[in-house]
């Protein structure tokens, strides 16, 4: 997949880096729709920047 990706025009910048951060990012990717689909996890919680005081 990720091979295909990069022979893509519109995505010649993924060929300008390693591909080992691809690959962690899809596998981290992979394991948070997987945890969010069987329930062991939730929607994201977004941190404020600023405390709001």
């Amino acid at each position: 997949m990720q091979t295909s990706w990069k022979k893509q025009e519109n995505l010649d910048f993924l060929s300008e880096v390693s591909s080992v951060p691809l690959q962690q990012s899809l596998r981290h990717l992979q394991t948070a729709f997987t945890n969010f689909l069987s329930g062991g996890a939730k929607y994201p919680n977004f941190k404020k920047k600023r405390m709001g005081w």
